[in-house]
């Protein structure tokens, strides 16, 4: 099992933040590559939402997505920030990693760095180093 990467979208639906670890094939136009994933969560979210049998109950019931080659984790936050991370198939659901992520390591800091903008892109050293030891200390995260 192993991580490939991780978007983090504004409110705004702007990629804040991108990190790449063990990815097989390298996206040509990231900026292209993140807006289509963007759009890919929002409908996905709408699709969930409208076909639950209870959509008052299912706002947040979208968790992960799985294919033959990845597997899509998806946390969003009470601001609307969303974090994804993109796996291996086989690999448990990271959700608990992404909450801890925003948890300890964004909120921590970046939210709480009195020199960040909400919404623009993430640039603070200290938050990058804790991201690499959170992804790289979890169980599914294996070097290739």
């Amino acid at each position: 099992m192993t991580i490939f990467n991780l978007f983090i979208y504004s409110r705004q639906g702007n990629c804040i933040y991108y990190e790449e670890w063990n990815r097989k094939n390298v996206s040509s136009n990231l900026d292209e590559e993140q807006k289509l994933m963007y759009g890919f969560l929002w409908q996905i979210k709408n699709f969930v939402q409208k076909s639950s049998p209870n959509p008052e109950l299912e706002k947040t019931g979208f968790h992960f997505f799985r294919t033959n080659s990845y597997k899509l984790h998806f946390f969003e936050t009470a601001t609307n920030i969303k974090f994804v991370i993109t796996s291996d198939p086989d690999a448990p659901d990271l959700r608990d990693l992404l909450k801890t992520i925003y948890k300890n390591t964004f909120v921590e800091y970046v939210i709480k760095n009195p020199l960040y903008t909400m919404g623009e892109p993430v640039r603070c050293e200290l938050f990058v180093e804790k991201l690499q030891l959170e992804v790289r200390a979890h169980t599914s995260y294996k070097q290739k």
